[in-house]
C-alpha cells in the first residue's frame, strides 16, 4: 500500500510535527524543579513547581536561573507559577530571587 500525500497535507503534517516539538520543548525539568519557557527571545522562564518525588526543605531558594538540559541555555526565572508549590507544608522559609517578577495565585497555599 502506497501513501499518497498532496502539498498541502504534506504542508499540515510538517507544521503539526514543528507544533508538537515546540510545545514539548516548552517545559523541562532542572535541578528538581519544573519549569515553563515564557519567551525565547528572552530567555525567560517559569517555574512551576518541584519534580514528582523532589522533597523540599523546609528552607530552600527558588533559583534565579534555570538550565535547559537539552539545549544547555540558561533561562532567567521571571515567574512563579500558579499552584506552584500548592499544599508544601513544609515550607518555612523560602527565598525568591530579584528576577522574580510575578507570583501566580495560590502559589503558595496550603
Amino acid at each position: 500500500m502506497k501513501l499518497k500525500l498532496t502539498i498541502n497535507e504534506l504542508m499540515a503534517l510538517i507544521m503539526l510535527l514543528t507544533a508538537i516539538e515546540a510545545s514539548a520543548q516548552s517545559s523541562f525539568f532542572s535541578k528538581g524543579f519544573r519549569y515553563e519557557i515564557k519567551s525565547e527571545a528572552e530567555k525567560t522562564c517559569m517555574i512551576t513547581g518541584p519534580r514528582e518525588g523532589n522533597v523540599l526543605s523546609a528552607a530552600f531558594t527558588i533559583p534565579s536561573l534555570a538550565k535547559h538540559p537539552s539545549t544547555g541555555i540558561d533561562y532567567t526565572v521571571v515567574e512563579i507559577g500558579r499552584n506552584a508549590f500548592l499544599s508544601h507544608d513544609e515550607i518555612i522559609s523560602l527565598t525568591i530571587p530579584a528576577s522574580v517578577m510575578q507570583i501566580g495565585p495560590f502559589a503558595f497555599s496550603r
